[in-house]
């Protein structure tokens, strides 16, 4: 059954995740809604198995003629298979973020990130971090290996040894 946490709300402002809700071998995310007003938008909206049960808690908590923005952090399919649904039931726009290709990129995200000072952060699967826990978080982040950080000489290397290319240029 589907969880809704409220993470923030204010005034008119809020910030909701939905999860659980597949049921299953399905990979289970975090999908996120951002609510001013009568006005939402909706951060990685799923794969195929949970857009019915989100639409459902969705339209619980917003009405999805509301629905301006879907955010898409990458493209995995957990995380934007439902993208057509949505798009054909909704008039969203649909907003892919940035890809985190090196340290260098983590590091200048997070920098930003501090200056906001967040509270909490949540990912896009499992439980999130609050506290004391995002001074950790953002450490841990800034400094990830990841991207083409992780490429080495093992990354461009021919698939043969060296021993045939020795014989090959003797022929």
């Amino acid at each position: 059954m589907a969880q809704i946490d409220t993470l923030f709300l204010y005034n008119n402002h809020e910030v909701l995740r939905f999860s659980d809700l597949v049921v299953g071998e399905g990979v289970q995310a975090n999908q996120f809604c951002i609510r001013h007003g009568d006005r939402a938008a909706l951060i990685d909206p799923g794969g195929d198995l949970t857009y019915t049960p989100l639409t459902i808690a969705l339209s619980r908590r917003i009405s999805l003629d509301g629905l301006d923005y879907i955010l898409a952090s990458h493209q995995d399919p957990d995380i934007i298979a439902s993208l057509p649904r949505w798009l054909m039931h909704t008039r969203s726009q649909v907003v892919v973020s940035r890809f985190m290709a090196s340290n260098r990129a983590c590091r200048l995200w997070v920098a930003m990130v501090r200056k906001l000072g967040p509270r909490m952060i949540v990912p896009q699967h499992g439980g999130y971090f609050a506290g004391e826990q995002v001074g950790h978080f953002l450490d841990w982040l800034a400094a990830l290996e990841c991207g083409v950080d992780l490429l080495d000489s093992q990354s461009y290397r021919l698939p043969v040894s060296e021993q045939d290319l020795t014989f090959n240029k003797c022929i």
